[in-house]
């Protein structure tokens, strides 16, 4: 019995605390970074900055190579953005049990 107080008080207490703070830019920020859209877009573009201002000056490298580490990234991002959604998706169908459990 005291821990299921204790659990309902933490969970009472830090949702009014997200409450109060839903406005603050940092929230408003970690928000935007959670959504698997955003940072796969992020990391997309830094990796296209970063083929397009290194890859010209390797000469070190053949051209097959190169255009293999292309494919290696775009499918490690293609994996990470299906992971990342899978887990938005997993966290919200928990956030709605959690408001489901505390109605009854």
């Amino acid at each position: 019995m005291p821990n299921d107080f204790l659990v309902k008080f933490a969970y009472r207490y830090n949702s009014a605390i997200a409450h109060e703070n839903r406005n603050d830019e940092k929230f408003r920020i970690m928000r935007f970074l959670k959504n698997p859209n955003a940072t796969i877009a992020i990391l997309a573009i830094y990796t296209a900055i970063m083929y397009i201002y290194l890859f010209p000056r390797n000469n070190e490298m053949s051209n097959n190579e190169k255009w293999s580490i292309v494919a290696v990234s775009v499918v490690v991002l293609a994996l990470l953005w299906v992971l990342l959604r899978r887990r938005s998706r997993l966290r919200k169908e928990r956030e709605k049990d959690i408001e489901n459990n505390k109605r009854l």
